[in-house]
């Protein structure tokens, strides 16, 4: 932890050692897909400082930790609790989706909680623009590397085949969203090819405890097909939402 000599604020700071240029360049790309990115949910970035054997990125301290440890040590969430988060995320999305960028490595570990438990999104390593019109259904299909976290990866990534972009996000908040209200993966298998075969086929349990709102989201947006998944700009409509401000 230091503290910004502009702003005055607490600031995070991430030593990376150097390793190769591609790592190098991954960590620039973060820091310019992100330096400019203001929203309520979105963790700053300040910048980076090169130093011989490191890159420092500078970031937003946040003291609440990853919303990983919050999930294993309180277990599955109320709907009411995850109903927030879930808000608090998908408008940190629509955000990014309107600038053209998407994230690409949604997940638990990845999402950050402040002080007052609102959530952070971090981690830009893996994020990409897309052209504006893929947007729309039938757009260009120009991303085609596979990345992000298997688990939490969607099934066009995990088939390797092309796809626009948001979708991938949307699908893997649908992840956090069932971690979140189920306490457990909606697709686990014995081992990781298991596992990728089950994301490939997209068939999940939904618990009966669940409600049907809870269920109909979760439906929207784990749908194996990308081009009717649930966009972005949606979720906040959805009726599991209604009455959540972000």
């Amino acid at each position: 932890v230091a503290v910004h000599s502009e702003t005055g604020d607490q600031v995070a700071l991430k030593y990376i050692r150097k390793r190769d240029q591609k790592q190098q360049d991954r960590v620039w790309k973060e820091v310019e897909n992100t330096y400019r990115l203001k929203h309520p949910h979105i963790a700053r970035m300040y910048g980076c400082i090169d130093t011989p054997k490191h890159l420092v990125l500078v970031m937003e301290y946040l003291e609440g930790g990853e919303l990983f440890r919050y999930l294993i040590t309180r277990g599955r969430l109320p709907e009411p609790k995850a109903r927030a988060l879930l808000a608090q995320l998908t408008s940190a999305l629509e955000y990014l989706h309107a600038r053209t960028l998407c994230h690409r490595d949604i997940k638990p570990e990845n999402i950050m909680l402040d002080d007052a438990r609102q959530i952070k999104l971090v981690d830009f390593g893996f994020s990409a623009k897309f052209p504006s019109g893929s947007m729309a259904p039938g757009g260009s299909k120009t991303l085609t590397d596979s990345c992000g976290s298997p688990t939490y990866a969607a099934p066009e990534i995990v088939k390797g085949a092309p796809y626009r972009g948001p979708e991938v996000d949307v699908w893997s908040a649908g992840v956090v969203l069932y971690v979140m209200l189920c306490g457990r993966l909606p697709f686990e298998g014995k081992d990781l090819q298991e596992t990728l075969a089950l994301i490939e086929r997209g068939k999940f349990a939904l618990p009966s405890v669940l409600s049907d709102d809870a269920k109909s989201l979760l439906s929207a947006m784990l749908c194996h097909d990308p081009q009717a998944r649930i966009p972005t700009f949606k979720i906040r409509d959805h009726p599991f939402l209604q009455g959540t401000v972000p």
